[in-house]
């Protein structure tokens, strides 16, 4: 599934509403939503919203995250999951003003009031040096890494 018909999915459409895909028809979900919104002063060198496809708000009225894509997008995972199926989420923090905003940590928890069992958590490193001119003092932690979240739709992480 993607809203993008560039990339040819077998379905067409938005991961928050999932329109015509059937109630408890898959064993295993994978969401790896947007990580950045439009951001930065030169929207012209920048491109966030042409090179990754960052058009969804992302500024102050969202609390300068995208956590508020999660819960539409949770309540259609646990509906076309089979039960005891599993969603596989990769979520990355983002900074913003100096301040993390702890996207993991908001979806496990939207993940948990939806009725899923969040099983476990992996860190993926990501490799190479992290390197940019514009970063003459760190203000905080560099984010080098991600988090795969595992879910099972049920009451336990076993089956």
């Amino acid at each position: 599934m993607d809203i993008d018909p560039r990339h040819n999915p077998m379905i067409l459409g938005d991961n928050r509403v999932m329109g015509g895909v059937p109630d408890a028809h898959y064993g295993v979900v994978v969401y790896d939503p947007p990580h950045v919104g439009p951001q930065g002063r030169d929207k012209s060198s920048k491109r966030f919203d042409i090179d990754f496809g960052a058009t969804m708000p992302c500024g102050a009225a969202e609390g300068w995250t995208l956590s508020y894509l999660y819960p539409p997008f949770l309540k259609q995972a646990k509906r076309v999951l089979k039960p005891d199926g599993l969603l596989l989420a990769k979520i990355t923090d983002m900074v913003n003003n100096h301040r993390s905003r702890w996207a993991h940590v908001d979806f496990m928890q939207m993940a948990a009031a939806t009725g899923f069992t969040v099983c476990d958590l992996i860190v993926k490193v990501r490799k190479g040096p992290m390197m940019s001119n514009k970063w003459k003092a760190a203000h905080h932690a560099r984010k080098r890494h991600c988090f795969w979240i595992i879910c099972r739709n049920g009451a336990s992480c076993e089956r």
